[in-house]
């Protein structure tokens, strides 16, 4: 069965159809299931690319934060309002004014204390991870390839990320895209990162949001065959 991968919400332009904004979110589809990994800024960009990608928001029946920065998590509360009927996987630091209004409205709503698969057929995995600014969740998604992990900004290193998402998940590695949170970093501290990724099994990436020009750039010479542009709008099937 094939899973299915839409950028719904991004700063850096693929499908002029779609808004960009800065912030992240991105929807996983496979069987069922129809996850939101992180709402963006504003939850009006938000609905207004869902609609453009063709994906009905009361069509998801998942959604997780990745962490509590407002560009992540600004789209959430309206996102709600017009689908109740999620279940809410939250940072264990989420605001708790929010914390409330999501608990009294929503089907479910969990704040993450551990990685874990949320998914009868064990196919898709919270992997939670901390940095000394923000305690943060990315998804690790087992496809027909291998594993695909799904970061929001990598606060913690995206090849720690995709590290504990091997050992949490126990299987091979194949693709990682997101924020890559390297925006800020020297090239010789971009290429560390390549090399983990690659030693850690990542054949794919499509890194977008916090990466950085250099970032995409090196990315790019370092996987010249396995490198796919992102932004919002972008679409992965794997």
């Amino acid at each position: 069965m094939t899973t299915k991968f839409t950028i719904v919400y991004d700063n850096n332009d693929f499908d002029h159809q779609l808004k960009t904004d800065w912030g992240f979110g991105c929807v996983i589809q496979y069987d069922e299931h129809c996850i939101l990994f992180d709402t963006g800024a504003k939850a009006d960009v938000l609905l207004e690319n869902l609609k453009a990608a063709s994906i009905d928001p009361k069509s998801i029946n998942k959604i997780v934060v990745s962490h509590k920065h407002w560009d992540h998590k600004g789209g959430l509360l309206e996102f709600t309002e017009i689908n109740p009927d999620v279940e809410v996987y939250l940072p264990i630091d989420f605001p708790k004014n929010s914390l409330k209004i999501l608990e009294k409205r929503c089907k479910k709503v969990e704040r993450v204390k551990k990685s874990r698969a949320i998914d009868s057929q064990e196919k898709l995995f919270l992997i939670r991870t901390r940095s000394v600014w923000v305690k943060e969740q990315s998804l690790a998604v087992r496809t027909s390839s291998g594993v695909v992990v799904v970061t929001g900004c990598s606060h913690s290193g995206i090849h720690r990320i995709v590290k504990k998402a091997k050992k949490i998940t126990g299987m091979d590695m194949y693709g990682a895209l997101g924020g890559f949170h390297l925006f800020r970093k020297a090239p010789s501290k971009i290429w560390k990162t390549v090399n983990a990724l690659k030693a850690a099994g990542i054949q794919k990436v499509s890194p977008c949001h916090c990466t950085g020009q250099e970032g995409f750039r090196i990315f790019k010479e370092a996987f010249p065959e396995n490198y796919t542009t992102s932004g919002v709008g972008a679409k992965f099937e794997f």
